[in-house]
C-alpha cells in the first residue's frame, strides 16, 4: 500500500480535474490507499489503474471529502481493473453516490459506513458490481432503489431501508 500523510493536499483547481491512482506492481493481496486524512479540492474524475490485475485496488475516503473536494457527481474510471471504494461517514449527514458515473471496471464495489448519528445515504450508479451500506447507529434512511445490486443494513436505531423492485 502507498503512504499518504495527514496534510497531503490534492488540489485540482479550476476546470475538470482528475486524480489518478495507480497500483504498485506485485502488491499483495491488494493495493490500498487511505485518503481519509488528506485534503482533496476540486476533483471531478477519479482515474484508477492497477498493474496487479490479480488483486483489487482499495481506496478509503471520508464523506466530508465530497462536495468541494471530490465532486458529488464524480466520474470513476476503473481502467479495466477491479476496485473497492470505502466511504466512512465520520459525522452525521447526507451522502449519495446517485450522481456518480462508473466506467471501465472488471468489478467494483462501493462500501459506505454511516456515522453514529442520523444519516441519509443514497446509493446508485451503473457499472458497479455492488453497494454495501451499514447505516451505523442512529435513525437512518438508506435508499438503494437506484442501485443495480445493494446490501443495506441499518445497525442500531429506527432505520428506513429502501430497496429496488425486481432484480438481476
Amino acid at each position: 500500500s502507498a503512504t499518504l500523510n495527514a496534510g497531503d493536499v490534492f488540489n485540482g483547481g479550476m476546470g475538470n480535474d482528475t486524480l489518478s491512482v495507480a497500483g504498485l506492481p506485485g502488491s499483495q493481496p491488494f493495493n490500498s490507499y487511505d485518503f481519509t486524512q488528506t485534503t482533496i479540492l476540486s476533483v471531478e474524475t477519479l482515474s484508477l489503474s492497477n498493474p496487479s490485475t490479480s488483486y483489487a485496488l482499495v481506496l478509503y475516503f471520508d464523506s466530508a471529502q465530497f462536495g468541494a473536494g471530490l465532486s458529488n457527481s464524480l466520474n470513476v474510471d476503473g481502467g479495466g481493473d477491479a476496485a473497492w471504494i470505502y466511504v466512512n461517514m465520520s459525522a452525521p449527514g447526507v451522502f449519495t453516490t446517485a450522481d456518480w458515473t462508473f466506467t471501465n471496471f472488471s468489478q467494483c464495489e462501493v462500501r459506505i459506513s454511516g456515522s453514529t448519528g442520523t444519516d441519509t445515504i443514497t446509493v446508485g450508479g451503473a457499472y458497479v458490481i455492488g453497494f454495501s451500506v451499514d447505516g451505523g447507529n442512529g435513525n437512518d434512511v438508506i435508499d438503494g432503489s437506484q442501485a443495480l445490486r445493494a446490501s443495506l443494513g441499518g445497525s442500531l436505531g429506527d432505520d428506513t431501508l429502501i430497496g429496488a423492485t425486481g432484480g438481476i
